[in-house]
């Protein structure tokens, strides 16, 4: 049976600390998930993606604050994070701690995949599911603002990204910027976080090259010893792919899978994705492979896809992108 994917309890820690100070009694809604003051003592301990997620908004519902995912990394002690707080401050240069933060994340939790990517010279961070699609909003919010809590913290005190990109829409931006000490983006057609070229070189303020070697390789150990995700997303993901000309409704797919429809949401749900998100994740990354290509026009690309109008499949793809698949696909041409 496939393994469901687990989180580093240090960041349900930090969101119970964040909580107590806006005057929220976590121990309800703690022992409603299973989750014990013994196991928020444990540093060492895991608790189930779906669990966490659960916890962190009902705390946030509970402190009527919804923007509690960015404050609350802030309130985490040096050293909360273990071995990545160390390896913050040993990596001689701020990009090799992003690089080394993206290969020893699967320590804090394997269902999600943070890479390191450049586009037109300046680096960024992309964050997605470790099986495909998008990460839930709070976790993409949590991250960033943890990731760049702990470098500012340890390393990097006036480090600034140049731009963080979220999926999902905001109605505010001022807390974003104050946490993330960042201009931001929504509804962009990733989760990312920029970092600016001159910056990348930044050397750390506690930088020891020989300390970092000996904790990069005690994190890619720990890494290793973390169970994976049993591929779930990704049968979905290649059920959706069967089915798509016809719809690739949530029924279609999970007869396909031989499970019912709540049976395929509640197990998407516990891996941190929805049903919807893993669809248009699919389609997004065909439609970008179609479009390089030549030989298949615009409305055979939107066939494929199960739009009935190519209108439909226009809107969807500006909206991942940002451009038009015609403008897309001159773009690539030129490349």
């Amino acid at each position: 049976m496939p393994s469901i994917p687990k989180v580093a309890i240090t960041s349900t820690v930090a969101m119970v600390s964040a909580a107590k100070v806006l005057g929220v009694d976590p121990e309800p809604i703690l022992r409603d998930e299973g989750v014990g003051a013994a196991v928020l003592t444990d540093p060492d301990a895991r608790i189930p993606l779906a669990n966490a997620l659960r916890i962190w908004e009902q705390l946030a519902n509970a402190a009527g604050d919804p923007y509690l995912p960015l404050t609350a990394p802030s309130l985490l002690p040096p050293g909360a994070y273990r071995i990545l707080d160390f390896l913050a401050a040993a990596m001689p240069t701020l990009g090799d701690w992003i690089e080394s933060f993206t290969r020893h994340y699967r320590v804090v939790t394997p269902a999600v995949d943070l890479r390191v990517g450049w586009s037109d010279g300046m680096p960024y961070l992309d964050m997605r599911l470790a099986s495909g699609g998008a990460v839930v909003p709070q976790f993409v919010d949590y991250t960033f603002a943890a990731l760049i809590a702990r470098t500012r913290l340890k390393g990097y005190p006036t480090w600034e990204p140049s731009l963080v990109e979220f999926r999902h829409p905001a109605e505010r931006h001022e807390p974003y910027v104050s946490a993330l000490h960042s201009p931001v983006r929504f509804d962009a057609d990733r989760d990312r976080l920029w970092c600016k070229t001159s910056d990348w070189s930044m050397p750390s303020a506690e930088a020891n090259p020989p300390l970092s070697q000996l904790l990069d390789e005690h994190a890619r150990l720990l890494g290793e010893a973390v169970p994976t995700d049993g591929g779930f997303v990704r049968s979905v993901r290649k059920a959706i792919g069967e089915v798509l000309q016809t719809g690739a409704t949530a029924e279609d797919v999970a007869a396909k899978l031989y499970i019912s429809t709540r049976t395929l949401q509640r197990r998407l749900t516990q891996r941190g994705t929805t049903y919807k998100a893993v669809l248009e994740d699919v389609r997004e990354d065909l439609a970008r492979g179609y479009l390089d290509r030549s030989d298949i026009a615009i409305s055979e690309v939107a066939f494929i896809l199960g739009y009935s109008e190519q209108s439909s499949f226009n809107r969807a793809f500006k909206r991942w992108t940002g451009a038009a698949p015609g403008d897309w696909r001159r773009r690539s041409r030129v490349q």
